[in-house]
């Protein structure tokens, strides 16, 4: 008996001695990516848990003003406030939700103009209906703040080119081989940032029409008549962004995105491999 006393006393030492994991031993974490948020009725919008948790359980207060599914994605339904909570075991984190009514034009407009006046860049991704195929678009930006323009008109035959003052990069459509040539004149002259902080104009009409979808997102459309033309904007119903806008119907319509977050800017790999290379075309 006393032998074996002294290995049970021998290996319990031997455990006690054992480095212990201590990340394993802590209690898995729950964060959430914001404390508070707000969203319009008919948006939605997600949140996400940042802690080290890998399974939370979502819930919400008052499902009745904004409901959450298992995968932290919030759906406003009518004006109110609410808390949404994720969980795992005893661990808990909460988000506080306001939900308010949807603008109605006059305030949707403001809201896009002061869209556009703290914007640090501004670029359209478009295609027209009749020639719609993957990968088959026109799309140009411009950076607000360092003038950077950017350009893909491949349809059109011209290759993807960035312009920086007097220097324009330029890709190769087969190789996709980076070039750069100079010129004598800053080429990005022609664009006026002083447009789009002037935002949309008040002499134009403007309808609201009935919520649509645009790229999976809840939208309001706002349509604009100004001299014979006619545009309809989408604004994102989850914070009232300007993400879309179209124009005409049927296989000629044309259908654009909007994107006033993402800088545009050289690519570092341009940067990095051009080499000097005059742009040609033949006819």
């Amino acid at each position: 008996m006393k032998k074996i006393l002294s290995l049970a006393l021998a290996m319990m030492l031997t455990v006690l001695l054992l480095p212990v994991n201590v990340e394993a031993a802590e209690a898995k974490k729950v964060a959430l990516n914001k404390n508070s948020l707000t969203i319009y009725v008919g948006g939605k919008t997600t949140l996400k848990n940042t802690g080290t948790a890998k399974k939370v359980k979502w819930s919400s207060t008052k499902p009745g003003v904004a409901s959450v599914s298992q995968k932290g994605v919030i759906t406003a339904k009518k004006a109110g406030k609410t808390t949404i909570t994720a969980k795992a075991g005893k661990k808990v984190a909460k988000c506080t939700v306001t939900v308010k009514k949807q603008l109605k034009a006059k305030q949707i407009i403001k809201k896009a103009n002061q869209q556009f006046k703290n914007a640090k860049s501004f670029s359209i991704n478009g295609y027209i209906n009749s020639i719609k195929k993957k990968n088959f678009y026109m799309a140009m930006g411009v950076n607000l703040k360092t003038n950077v323009v950017f350009m893909d008109l491949s349809p059109l035959g011209f290759p993807k080119m960035y312009i920086d003052g007097n220097k324009t990069y330029w890709q190769d459509t087969t190789t996709k081989t980076w070039y750069y040539y100079t010129s004598d004149s800053d080429e990005t002259d022609f664009v006026d940032s002083d447009d789009l902080e002037e935002g949309l104009d008040d002499d134009a009409k403007y309808k609201l029409l009935s919520n649509k979808n645009f790229n999976g997102k809840k939208c309001a459309v706002l349509r604009i008549t100004e001299e014979g033309e006619t545009i309809d904007l989408y604004f994102n119903l989850a914070n009232y962004e300007l993400i879309g806008a179209s124009q005409g119907s049927g296989k000629e319509k044309v259908v654009m995105t909007i994107d006033t977050k993402t800088a545009v800017k050289v690519p570092a790999k341009a940067l990095k491999t051009a080499t000097y290379k005059e742009l040609s075309f033949e006819e």
